[in-house]
């Protein structure tokens, strides 16, 4: 009967030494709440870079392709606005999409360069507007551009990088449009050019004319004054 104790608490201490040697589990943490691999700070900034950038330019096209539609002396370059505030609409309306399903604050208004040259704008009218609005379309659009590409290359959010890449196609289309345009703006200016200094010349001309006419009749005048006298006793 001495031997039962000493059995008991053997088989007592038994789980007691399986627990102490049986190693610690951290508890699971959601899938939301893990690191994701590539998607640190460094590697997001850049996307939400491009996202607020594009808002803000989206932003400006629009703003000023209306002032286009509203002040531009020529029909092509009013078309240009009403394309303009077309398709960056649809372009903001996906990128607004993106944005809200990744919890991102876009801007509503343009930058400050853009808001700039938005109150410059403001200021003209006729073949000035049509002529510096084209001139800011062709500049804006290059660079535009040239962000695009970046991002369809390197960007690391997929959604992001595939709105560059579909994007790229509207942008370069809108950028030869420009072109087009910036170039008639530049020719019609030329021509108003030569055709002020046709008119120049043709009443330069007029005037030569009319002057040696009143020469003639002031010279005609005074031999007929020197007759007059010669036969005066």
């Amino acid at each position: 009967m001495r031997f039962v104790p000493l059995a008991l608490a053997v088989a007592l201490a038994a789980p007691l030494a399986a627990a102490q040697t049986e190693p610690r589990q951290e508890p699971s943490r959601p899938l939301a709440q893990q690191p994701s691999a590539g998607r640190t700070a460094a590697t997001v900034a850049p996307d939400r870079d491009f996202a607020r950038r594009t808002a803000e330019a989206g932003a400006a096209e629009i703003a000023a392709g209306k002032l286009a539609m509203d002040k531009a002396r020529s029909d092509a370059v009013r078309e240009f606005g009403r394309r303009m505030v077309e398709d960056h609409q649809a372009a903001d309306a996906k990128l607004a999409e993106i944005a809200k399903a990744k919890n991102m604050l876009l801007p509503t208004t343009p930058d400050r360069a853009h808001e700039e040259e938005l109150k410059k704008l403001g200021t003209l009218s006729g073949a000035a507007f049509d002529r510096e609005y084209m001139r800011s379309q062709v500049k804006d659009h290059r660079q535009v551009i040239g962000m695009f590409e970046r991002q369809a290359a390197s960007g690391q959010d997929l959604e992001l990088k595939r709105l560059a890449a579909e994007t790229l196609p509207k942008l370069r289309e809108h950028l030869a449009m420009a072109q087009r345009a910036e170039a008639g703006q530049a020719s019609d200016h030329r021509g108003m050019g030569d055709r002020g200094s046709r008119t120049s010349a043709a009443s330069s001309d007029a005037t030569q004319g009319s002057d040696a006419r009143e020469r003639s009749r002031t010279q005609e005048l005074n031999r007929e004054a020197l007759q007059r006298a010669q036969r005066s006793p």
